[in-house]
C-alpha cells in the first residue's frame, strides 16, 4: 500500500480513537476487523475472549509502527473491513465515513466514500470560484486495490500547492508532468511504450552498391537484387536522359558520415530494397505525442475526460516551461476567444487560466486512471 499517502502518528491516533468512540457499544468488531486485516500474516492477531481493553492497547501499538509503513495499512485494513460489516448489516455509513476523514497541512483531506473509494480532496479557492481536485487513491476494482499511483500523487500534491502560493510556472509544469506520465500508463495498457533506439518509421535492409571511376563520373551498379531490375527503368520519350537528384552530407552521432539523397521517388526500387527489417513503432516522444495518440489513434481521451481546446495550449506551456528562458516567456501558448494570441508570460500572471488548467488537467488524471482500473482502457 506504499501508493497510500503516509499518515503521521497523531493522525492514525486519532482516527483509532475515533473508531473506539464509534464502537464503544461493541469494540469486539474493531477487534474481529483486526483479527481479518491481519490474516496471513505470521503474527496475526486473534480475537480473545473478555480482556477487550487490553486488546485494543495491542491493535493500537501496531497502529503505530512506521516501518514499512506497517501501521497506517493496518488502520486502513481494519477501517475497510468495518465498512463491509456495515455493508453487509445494512448498517448506517455515513459515522464511519466521518470519523475516518485525515486532514493534512496543506488543506487536503483523505476520506472513503460510500462506494469504498478512498479519495484524496483538494480544495481550490480563487475569485470566488471553489473547485474539487480529487484523485482515487485505493478502489476494490482496481488490480492490487490501486488507482492513482504514488509518483502521480506527489507531482499533484506538490502542483496544487504551488498554486496556492501563487507559483504558477511550477504549478503548470509539474501537473503537465503528472499527466504525460499519466497517458504514458495509459498507452502501455495498450502496448505503445517508449523505447530508446527505436524508430518511428520502418527500417529497410541495407543493399551493395558498387562505385566505380568512369571518365564521365562514376559508375553506380547494384550487384544483388533489387525490386525492381535496371533493365527495366524507362525514360520518357519527352523527357531528359538524365535525372537530378539532390545529396548532401550528414554527420550523425560518433561523427558518423553518411549521404542523404533528396527526391528518389523515380529510382527508389532501383536503388534500395523494400524489405523492412525493423518494423516502425508508434513513438510517445513527450506530452504531445502522447495527447495525439491518445486522443486520436485509441480514443483513450476522450472530450469528456480533457476539453479538445486544451490541447495545444497545455503542450505549448510545456514545451516552453521545459526549456525555461526570457525568451520562452514571448511564446504564443493560445489564443484567446476573440483570436488575439497569449504569450507564455501572460498566461502565467493570468491566475484564472491557471486555476481553469490545474483543475482540468487533475480532473483528467484521475478519470484515465480510473479507466486503466476498471479495464476499461482497453475497450
Amino acid at each position: 500500500m506504499s501508493y497510500f499517502p503516509k499518515l503521521n502518528i497523531d493522525q492514525a491516533m486519532k482516527c483509532f480513537n475515533q473508531l473506539k468512540i464509534l464502537y464503544q457499544l461493541d469494540r469486539t468488531k474493531i477487534l474481529n476487523a483486526a483479527e481479518a486485516s491481519t490474516a496471513g500474516e505470521s503474527g496475526q492477531l486473534i480475537v480473545q475472549a473478555g480482556a477487550i481493553a487490553s486488546q485494543l492497547e495491542i491493535i493500537e501499538r501496531r497502529i503505530r509502527r512506521t516501518a514499512e509503513n506497517y501501521g497506517n495499512k493496518l488502520l486502513i485494513k481494519i477501517i475497510e473491513h468495518l465498512y463491509d460489516d456495515l455493508v453487509q448489516d445494512s448498517g448506517n455509513l455515513l459515522p464511519l465515513l466521518e470519523a475516518t476523514i485525515f486532514n493534512f497541512k496543506d488543506g487536503s483531506e483523505i476520506k472513503l466514500s460510500e462506494t469504498k473509494v478512498w479519495n484524496w480532496v483538494w480544495k481550490l479557492e480563487f475569485d470566488g470560484n471553489i473547485e474539487l481536485i480529487r484523485i482515487d487513491l485505493r478502489s476494490q476494482i482496481a488490480e492490487n486495490n490501486q488507482v492513482v499511483p504514488e509518483n502521480i500523487q506527489e507531482y499533484i500534491q506538490q502542483s496544487i500547492i504551488a498554486f496556492t502560493e501563487g507559483k504558477h510556472s511550477v504549478s503548470m509544469a509539474l501537473m503537465s508532468i503528472a499527466l504525460e506520465g499519466t497517458l504514458r500508463d495509459a498507452l502501455a495498457k495498450r502496448d505503445i511504450i517508449y523505447r530508446h533506439g527505436s524508430s518511428g518509421f520502418d527500417i529497410f535492409q541495407y543493399k551493395r552498391m558498387q562505385v566505380s571511376p568512369n571518365p564521365n563520373g562514376f559508375l553506380v551498379s547494384f550487384p544483388e537484387q533489387m525490386p525492381i531490375s535496371h533493365t527495366d527503368f524507362l525514360f520518357s520519350e519527352d523527357g531528359p536522359e538524365t535525372i537530378e537528384l539532390e545529396v548532401r552530407r550528414v554527420i550523425k552521432r560518433n561523427n558518423r558520415m553518411f549521404l542523404e539523397i533528396k527526391n528518389v521517388g523515380e529510382i527508389i526500387d532501383f536503388w534500395s530494397s523494400d524489405v523492412v527489417e525493423t518494423p516502425g513503432e508508434v513513438q510517445v516522444s513527450g506530452l504531445g505525442a502522447a495527447i495525439s495518440i491518445a486522443r486520436g489513434e485509441l480514443n483513450i481521451l476522450t472530450p469528456v475526460d480533457l476539453p479538445t481546446d486544451l490541447d495545444q495550449t497545455i503542450q505549448s506551456v510545456r514545451n516552453n516551461l521545459i526549456h525555461s528562458s526570457n525568451a520562452a516567456l514571448s511564446n504564443h501558448v493560445m489564443y484567446d476567444h476573440e483570436g488575439n494570441p497569449i504569450t507564455l508570460g501572460e498566461f502565467l500572471k493570468n491566475r484564472n487560466r491557471v486555476f481553469d488548467a490545474v483543475c482540468a488537467i487533475g480532473d483528467t488524471i484521475n478519470k484515465i486512471y480510473n479507466k486503466i482500473a476498471d479495464g476499461s482502457i482497453m475497450n
